[in-house]
């Protein structure tokens, strides 16, 4: 398997508002972390204070086993104005990730290492540790099942 480039956060990282803080402690602790509420049976995301079915209010967090499939993806190869410390990184593929676990809710990521992505490739997120460059926060990353059995 190749070595998991350190790629730079995306800003802003980082909990956003208080209703994300537990995602984000879910990471440092090495966990994918979703709401799931117990009234309705509905997995959440976006993080939110009341459930958007049955609108049972903190619906709790509970850990995501952090397999899925890529959904869609796009493969970026331009450094943009607003994104030059991704520069070092290119091309980088990012992917929407079905997560079937979580009721079939969906997460962006970059995805690292050199297997080829496609729609319906199995992927496994991995926790990028906090760093300078990720502005001091840990941030999901996924990587092919490939990589991952290599």
């Amino acid at each position: 398997m190749s070595a998991r480039p350190e790629l730079p956060a995306a800003l802003p990282i980082g909990p956003q508002e208080p209703v994300e803080v537990p995602f984000w402690e879910g990471l440092r602790d090495g966990e994918l972390r979703m709401q799931h509420c117990g009234g309705c049976d509905l997995w959440i995301w976006a993080p939110s204070w009341i459930c958007p079915s049955c609108h049972a209010f903190d619906p709790p967090w509970r850990k995501v086993e952090p397999h899925g499939r890529v959904y869609s993806w796009t493969e970026t190869f331009h450094a943009f104005p607003a994104s030059q410390e991704f520069r070092d990184a290119l091309p980088y593929v990012t992917a929407l990730v079905e997560l079937p676990q979580a009721g079939g809710r969906r997460l962006l990521g970059i995805v690292t290492g050199e297997a080829p992505v496609l729609i319906g490739t199995p992927v496994t997120a991995w926790v990028q540790p906090a760093s300078e460059l990720t502005g001091g926060w840990p941030v999901l990353r996924w990587t092919t099942d490939t990589e991952v059995t290599e």
